[in-house]
């Protein structure tokens, strides 16, 4: 092949067959990604008046508007991959759960205490991934796994178990508890699909989580009576960031679980608990 040719080949590459190429970019992904979810969070504490799922909804339009036109660009199929469209439902399923439980579950709990539950995701990414995926789990990653999750119960000091920290109403506690831990548990799931869908654009997954969410979503909000519009400016400058924030950490999450095996990936995303320790 002449350099005529190598130039044009370079040419036809897709911006993911480009970023693909770069060493360890989907771990760079992941730790951005990990600022960001902590960033959302602290956004749903200061806009106490709307409710999490309204703020994801407000998120998901973003996203949805966004990534209409990149896959409009991308000359992309609305629809997944023919193979890939059960694995996309799940996906959408258990994100919607993932995201809603989480965000939840913030008001109930002090943001250290949610980030500490946080925490074990990788426990459970790293079993789903070997039963579902047979990917390996090392003695090294075991050992990060477990560093990392008592490391940052050490750095947050979560008041349920060291007793300090601000007082919270026994049923909030178990409220938020119990939200917080199932949000995990589909969370890993979440992971763990967007490892199997590796034949469906980045973008067409982002979407058809979006366009999920926001025809759920009021649906949810329509059952319990908790659709609300902003009372204040600063609370709708908090939802234009939050929308941002959605669209990027969205990205992110896809383009690191694609790049890169589960079990690192979940690992790098537990580093959230730093920035969690600094908003608190």
């Amino acid at each position: 092949m002449n350099d005529i040719e190598k130039c044009e080949s370079l040419k036809k590459k897709t911006i993911y067959e480009k970023i693909s190429q770069i060493p360890a970019i989907g771990l760079l992904f992941a730790l951005f990604q990990a600022f960001l979810t902590p960033t959302g969070s602290l956004i749903v504490k200061l806009v106490p008046e709307l409710h999490p799922i309204e703020l994801m909804i407000v998120a998901s339009s973003f996203q949805l508007l966004a990534y209409f036109c990149i896959v409009l660009k991308e000359k992309n199929s609305l629809l997944p991959a023919k193979d890939e469209r059960w694995i996309m439902l799940i996906r959408c399923v258990c994100g919607f759960v993932t995201a809603s439980t989480w965000f939840t579950s913030i008001p109930y709990l002090p943001l250290g205490d949610a980030s500490a539950i946080g925490l074990s995701a990788p426990i459970f990414v790293a079993i789903f991934a070997r039963v579902i995926l047979k990917e390996s789990i090392g003695l090294t990653q075991a050992f990060s796994i477990v560093a990392t999750i008592v490391g940052g119960f050490l750095i947050l000091q979560p008041p349920f178990i060291f007793g300090i920290g601000e007082e919270i109403n026994a049923n909030h506690r178990i409220i938020g508890t119990s939200l917080a831990f199932l949000s995990v548990i589909s969370s890993s799931m979440v992971c763990i699909s967007l490892r199997k869908l590796q034949k469906t654009p980045v973008s067409v997954i982002i979407f058809l989580f979006s366009l999920f969410y926001v025809i759920v979503g009021p649906i949810a909000l329509g059952i319990t009576g908790n659709l609300r519009l902003p009372s204040e400016f600063k609370s709708y400058l908090l939802l234009f960031f939050f929308g941002m924030i959605g669209v990027c950490a969205q990205i992110c999450l896809s383009l690191a679980f694609r790049l890169e095996q589960a079990g690192p990936v979940s690992l790098a995303l537990s580093f959230g608990v730093v920035f969690a320790y600094v908003y608190q």
